[in-house]
């Protein structure tokens, strides 16, 4: 059996965990590990379409999408993050009734110098014929709305991180977890991995983890299914859209459908029946694929320390939507990290 052991380990090289990673490598942490298992095929992130908005019901996610777009924004700068798309746009669909309830996230939107403009149903209809639009609905349009390849943005920030104090141990499935003698072992048949301190990254593939270790928590396991075209938008016949118009992201808060426009300009949607595209999908066009994601009460997911349990942290919980909020989350697990005195190999100047 092959042994290691670490200062750190991070649970899952997702979305999160590999944001985690790159922040600890930023901060000069040294001698951390991800393993993982299925990164690139079976995790909610190689599933996940990549789209990108900043309004949310939530003012705590707002305030994570908002830190996450000038976080990838200065990461693409300094050639860290290496993809770079034209925004298409994205639209969020919300009865007009619920307007006022919304002021404040567009309030912290405008602070932060993000842009955005509501449109109405009268002027939506003219500006985005392509959709189907009713006198209830307005929208938060914002014009930087984007997709990313999630895949990508994970594979970035390794390589990065690698070069400074990662170790990656892929191809590893955690088969049981244990406390003992001060250190958490992770191990199955073939390998056994010591962490002093250890983060759970790897969503709904933590679950049972948390449970072995006699710790109770509200988190759940829920199936994330969505379609992909198997077509180029340019054989997509939608009625009434502009040719080569670009067709925005949207997510429509009543019916909880969304559409997104994704690598290679295909279409990624939540619904084979859609009423808000004015198109009829036919369903031999579209693939299904599907992930386990995890979710925690109201997708207010969790990003630091367990209590009672000083060298072990959780970051899940966002269920469908911590691609966007994903830099922060490493962030403030990083920070949190650097603000406790637990004993850790970290590279001095």
């Amino acid at each position: 059996m092959n042994e290691y052991e670490f200062d750190i380990v991070i649970i899952g090289g997702g979305c999160i965990g590999s944001s985690i990673a790159f922040h600890l490598a930023q901060k000069g942490f040294r001698h951390f590990a991800i393993v993982d298992s299925g990164r690139k095929n079976l995790s909610a992130t190689s599933q996940s379409g990549g789209l990108l908005r900043v309004f949310h019901e939530n003012t705590d996610h707002v305030d994570l999408a908002l830190r996450h777009h000038e976080l990838k924004k200065t990461l693409q700068t300094q050639n860290i993050l290496l993809e770079t798309n034209t925004p298409n746009g994205s639209l969020y669909f919300f009865d007009r009734r619920r307007f006022n309830d919304y002021t404040l996230n567009l309030h912290k939107m405008e602070a932060a110098g993000y842009p955005f403009e509501i449109v109405t149903a009268k002027t939506g209809a003219t500006r985005f014929p392509m959709f189907a639009w009713n006198a209830d609905s307005w929208a938060v349009y914002e014009p930087l709305g984007n997709h990313a390849s999630a895949n990508q943005f994970c594979d970035d920030l390794l390589d990065y991180s690698q070069h400074s104090g990662l170790t990656m141990i892929d191809n590893f499935e955690v088969e049981r977890i244990c406390f003992f003698r001060d250190r958490y072992r992770l191990f199955n048949r073939a390998h056994s991995v010591f962490a002093k301190t250890l983060i759970f990254a790897g969503g709904a593939r933590s679950i049972p983890h948390l449970h072995e270790l006699g710790i109770g928590h509200s988190l759940k396991a829920q199936e994330l299914k969505v379609y992909k075209s198997k077509e180029s938008l340019s054989t997509l016949n939608i009625s009434n859209a502009a040719e080569n118009s670009a067709i925005p992201n949207f997510f429509d808060r009543e019916k909880l459908q969304y559409s997104g426009v994704v690598g290679q300009q295909r279409l990624i949607v939540s619904d084979l029946s859609l009423e808000k595209l004015n198109h009829c999908f036919d369903p031999e066009r579209f693939q299904e694929i599907w992930a386990l994601d995890c979710y925690a009460p109201q997708r207010l997911g969790y990003a630091g320390f367990l209590a009672g349990h000083p060298r072990l942290l959780l970051a899940t919980g966002w269920g469908g939507t911590a691609f966007k909020f994903s830099l922060e989350i490493g962030h403030r697990i990083a920070q949190a990290l650097e603000n406790k005195p637990i004993e850790r190999s970290i590279a001095h100047a």
